[in-house]
């Protein structure tokens, strides 16, 4: 078991008969053997468990891996029945969505050609998706405000 063979056990059982003594030692053995039979069995429990767990943890992951499977299944199925009906079906024009990049750059552009041509006093564009603003009446041109002023 650790090595230990007849004359060692010999040896032990001697020393121990010694220490102890005869009355004690047929005790000592029952509380060793009784101390043992239950480590083994708390080691046994805790295999278990420990194997319960991981039995559950697998079969979780199993059914995950399944249901996700089934869902990319029906997903591709789907889409497959969709694509068959789609090509039985003339395709409405579509034009393309504006990309948000090329939407600024075209109002960067355009604001400088707008104060360029009005030697540089021009009003922001409205952000895109933004309503345009209407004029209050506070803000709203006069006459006076038409005439090029002199200073």
């Amino acid at each position: 078991m650790f090595g230990i063979g007849l004359p060692e056990m010999i040896v032990i059982f001697i020393i121990a008969l010694l220490v102890v003594g005869p009355k004690k030692l047929p005790e000592l053995a029952r509380h060793l053997g009784r101390g043992l039979a239950e480590f083994r069995r708390a080691t046994d429990d805790f295999q278990q468990s420990i194997r319960g767990e991981i039995n559950s943890t697998e079969q979780a992951l199993t059914e995950e891996t399944q249901q996700e499977e089934t869902k990319k299944d029906e997903t591709a199925e789907s889409e497959s029945g969709a694509a068959s009906q789609a090509a039985s079906e003339p395709a409405p024009e579509a034009s393309p969505a504006p990309r948000p990049d090329v939407t600024l750059a075209a109002e960067a552009a355009a604001t400088a050609a707008a104060k360029e041509a009005t030697g540089g006093h021009v009003a922001p564009a409205p952000q895109s998706g933004s309503a345009p603003e209407q004029p209050s009446a506070s803000s709203s041109p006069s006459k006076d405000d038409a005439a090029p002023r002199s200073h």
